[in-house]
């Protein structure tokens, strides 16, 4: 029978996790960029979601459209460093534990590693290279948890991307109706870098 993993506290499981030989995928929960735009400006249309023919064909409208992206982008993004934060503060609460049954052992050298470990943790951000009692199944499962967390933020951030570059082509076709042909090149400017980034 399997266990349920919460994504945002892998290592509560870390000796049943050490006893399967399978990777465990730990799943991350996606934001709501929604709930976001309306915590950041409560009954505002998120700017994701406002029709494009509402946004005014002007240098005015394209520099508050790549704001308004640019602030979403940051709280998408900031959403993940915290979760990458709490994965690192389980990381580390796993470590102490195990540190606690190396010191029951009597291994001085053991318990040095770990905290070796804990330190580089702390000031790294993500474990270390040195070998320490149960690195294997520990680091692994950190790796998984960390490659999923990136991987749900590639995603987010490139949905909202794609989103992005629907409403820009749209203003920059605005844009060139209404003679605006220079700032019409900005927008296509910025549609190029999403695109490359995207």
């Amino acid at each position: 029978m399997g266990v349920a993993i919460r994504a945002d506290c892998p290592f509560l499981y870390i000796d049943y996790l050490r006893s399967l030989a399978p990777v465990v995928r730990m799943r991350v929960v996606s934001i709501s960029l929604l709930l976001v735009c309306f915590l950041a400006s409560p009954g505002v249309l998120c700017p994701a979601m406002v029709a494009a023919e509402q946004i005014s064909p002007s240098e005015e409208g394209l520099d508050s459209l790549m704001f308004s992206y640019s602030i979403l982008e940051e709280e998408v993004a900031k959403s993940y460093r915290e979760k990458v934060e709490e994965l690192n503060e389980n990381y580390i609460a796993a470590l102490e534990r195990e540190m606690a049954n190396v010191k029951a052992k009597g291994d001085l050298q053991g318990v040095l590693a770990i905290q070796k470990e804990i330190e580089v943790v702390q000031q790294e951000g993500a474990p270390g290279k040195e070998g320490f009692p149960g690195k294997e199944g520990m680091q692994a499962t950190y790796s998984d948890a960390r490659e999923a967390i990136e991987a749900e933020e590639e995603k987010a951030l490139g949905e909202l991307a794609a989103k992005h570059i629907v409403q820009l082509k749209s203003l920059r076709s605005a844009l060139v109706k209404a003679s605006k042909i220079e700032v019409a090149k900005k927008a296509d400017a910025e549609i190029k870098r999403l695109s490359k980034t995207g």
